[in-house]
């Protein structure tokens, strides 16, 4: 029984071939492609291409191997272009993966099939061999890197070299240097660099794509040298997400803070409105008590200690000490009780003359009024209890 894993890939690797170069004809043995007698003879040239990861066993190529059949005949300075059949092979050569490793190993090894045919063979010559480790990642999406590549002996007079170029781009919806992130639930949007996550669409107009254009090569590096080829970049402009707030938004924003100020307006009167009511009640009450004191003290016939239940009074009342300076305080509501009495009474008009004596300095809560004891004589004024 097979269970077949399906793996979605996460990049795409392209190694492009630009350019080769054996100027003087020779194999890596020294010796000419045609024979000592015909040095001027260009080699008749094909390619091993060996992709690996770096590490594996020799001669095993993990990643991708390729071979092209006779590329040109005679000719020992080829030119590549991109888009074109190499001797049977694809040119940008692609390699796909879930995870880009990074570190890779490119091997390419140049035969001289020397006229017997378009194939490498037992009976080719052996001319060189080129291994190459590109440094690229998904930062350069879109643009080749290029990799220059020479063999120079100058003992021997012999130098061949080898011009290549990279591009890594990150298949969606896989982002980052080297495409090991995901976008999640979400699309992701293409920018010059990288893929990015935070789009809802592949296929929406926000999707940018670079246009990548490529100076041309110039094989004239050292060897293991590598440069990256200047790409002039076009990305449409996405459309800003700062906008400003709509005049619907704005509408909501006023009337909720309306809203808000006028529930606490609401909380405050009433608030208010109780606390007049207490207060009114506790002005109500002082002024019953006060009353019923001061008749108690004539049922009694205790009207010499008027002064002091009047004394009482004030020192007693709760509310006296914590009553506002714009308020009557509790020893107003006495003095009024006293006068109304005296009013009801016949002989009260004594008291009545000594209560006019009553003055209440209601800011500081001080009575500088009147204590009146027995009903026909005026007594000292008594100082109220500190408050």
């Amino acid at each position: 029984m097979q269970i077949l894993l399906l793996v979605e890939a996460g990049y795409r690797f392209e190694i492009l071939l630009v350019g080769y170069q054996n100027p003087f004809h020779r194999l890596t043995n020294g010796d000419y492609c045609e024979g000592q007698t015909q040095r001027n003879n260009p080699c008749d040239n094909a390619f091993i291409i060996c992709i690996r990861h770096m590490g594996s066993p020799a001669n095993v190529c993990d990643i991708d191997r390729l071979q092209t059949t006779l590329i040109e005949r005679d000719s020992d300075n080829l030119m590549f272009r991109e888009g074109q059949s190499i001797g049977g092979v694809q040119n940008p050569i692609a390699v796909s993966g879930v995870t880009w490793p990074r570190k890779i190993e490119i091997q390419v090894y140049v035969y001289d099939t020397d006229g017997r045919g378009n194939s490498i063979s037992m009976n080719s010559d052996y001319v060189t061999e080129f291994i190459i480790h590109p440094d690229v990642n998904a930062s350069t999406n879109g643009a080749y890197t290029e990799e220059f590549n020479e063999i120079d002996d100058p003992s021997s007079g012999q130098r061949r070299s080898l011009q290549l170029a990279f591009r890594l781009t990150c298949l969606p919806p896989h982002f980052g240097p080297d495409c090991s992130l995901l976008c999640n639930t979400s699309a992701c949007y293409l920018t010059a660099t990288t893929l990015q996550p935070g789009k809802t669409s592949f296929s929406s107009p926000d999707v940018l794509t670079p246009t990548i254009t490529t100076m041309p090569v110039r094989p004239d590096k050292t060897r293991g040298s590598s440069s990256t080829l200047r790409p002039v970049i076009t990305v449409a402009r996405r459309p800003s997400e700062d906008q400003a707030p709509s005049p619907v938004s704005i509408g909501l924003i006023c009337t909720g803070a309306i809203l808000v100020i006028t529930a606490i307006g609401i909380v405050v009167t009433l608030l208010v409105i109780l606390k007049m009511k207490q207060m009114k009640k506790m002005y109500s009450q002082d002024l019953v008590a006060s009353k019923e004191k001061f008749e108690d003290s004539q049922d009694q016939g205790n009207e010499g200690k008027f002064e002091e239940h009047l004394y009482d009074t004030v020192k007693t009342t709760s509310t006296f000490r914590t009553i506002s300076t714009t308020s009557p305080p509790p020893v107003y509501a006495a003095v009024n009780a006293m006068y109304h009495i005296a009013q009801e009474d016949p002989d009260g008009m004594a008291m009545e003359k000594n209560i006019s004596y009553a003055r209440v300095d209601v800011e500081r809560n001080v009575a500088y009024g009147v204590v009146v004891g027995q009903r026909s004589q005026h007594r000292p004024m008594m100082p109220l209890p500190d408050q």
